[in-house]
């Protein structure tokens, strides 16, 4: 079992102890001092006040928030749960996702989703009725663009000639590739595109409002208790991961913090 934690960085209400760069850096290296193998962060980057009123939450962007996790750590692999795909060209993503890899030395596991808030898509201009075309066009990208040469594609809404991208991932031929999100779709796209499958903690009556699978939070054992029943894209053992969170800046090297496992996730590996 590996283990990957949130960073705080949603904390808004306490920005100095949270939300600098003093204060993710202090996180990531208590984190990986305890011997967590990962940490992770969220996208947001427009959320609207009905869904904050509601229980939302602010996040940094990530590639920010990581890189300087990256420079306080050397073993702590850099996870987004998650990156939403459609809300950005997916080149724009691939430099993105090359230069954190590079810099960190190789330590990116690239966790995306389609997305669901319906009013973010509309701040940032895109057709949130096209968002699972522009996921799986965007994963195809990040594929082939980092894996070439020189790239060339005609996509829903850009046209690329003779792209190319260097320096080249650390990780060959990319970083590895986790698709979140507990729909029928989203577990089809972890196993036809992905290298992972990242879903998210969900209370059964939450299945009977929204197309989505229930995904306890946890057993009497503090553990979600449901296992992956995808079949792998190609012939692959199962590596399970759990996800939590850390509620506070105390996770030094002395102290180990409670957390609260919120889902497991699984990487796929031939």
């Amino acid at each position: 079992m590996r283990f990957t934690i949130g960073l705080p960085t949603d904390r808004v209400d306490a920005v100095a102890e949270f939300v600098t760069g003093d204060a993710v850096m202090e996180c990531a290296a208590g984190v990986e001092a305890l011997g967590f193998d990962a940490c992770f962060v969220t996208d947001h980057p427009a959320p609207d006040a009905k869904w904050l009123a509601a229980g939302g939450h602010h996040a940094l962007d990530p590639m920010v928030a990581l890189s300087f996790a990256a420079a306080a750590t050397t073993r702590l692999r850099l996870h987004t749960h998650i990156m939403v795909l459609a809300y950005r060209n997916p080149l724009l993503t691939a430099k993105s996702v090359l230069s954190l890899d590079v810099l960190s030395n190789g330590r990116l596991i690239l966790g995306v989703a389609a997305g669901y808030l319906k009013p973010e898509f509309a701040a940032l201009g895109v057709d949130f009725d096209e968002r699972n075309e522009l996921t799986d066009e965007a994963i195809d990208v990040l594929r082939a663009a980092l894996a070439s040469d020189e790239y060339a594609f005609e996509g829903r809404h850009f046209r690329s000639r003779r792209t190319s991208f260097r320096p080249r991932p650390v990780q060959s031929p990319h970083p590895p590739i986790w698709i979140g999100g507990n729909s029928r779709g989203a577990i089809r796209r972890a196993v036809v595109r992905g290298d992972g499958w990242v879903p998210f903690p969900n209370p059964p009556a939450a299945a009977r409002a929204v197309r989505t699978l229930c995904w306890p939070t946890s057993t009497s054992s503090g553990v979600g208790s449901r296992t992956c029943t995808s079949t792998p894209r190609r012939p692959a053992a199962r590596h399970p991961w759990t996800c939590a969170s850390i509620p506070s800046r105390s996770a030094t090297a002395t102290t180990r913090p409670r957390f609260a496992p919120s889902s497991r996730c699984w990487r796929i590996s031939e």
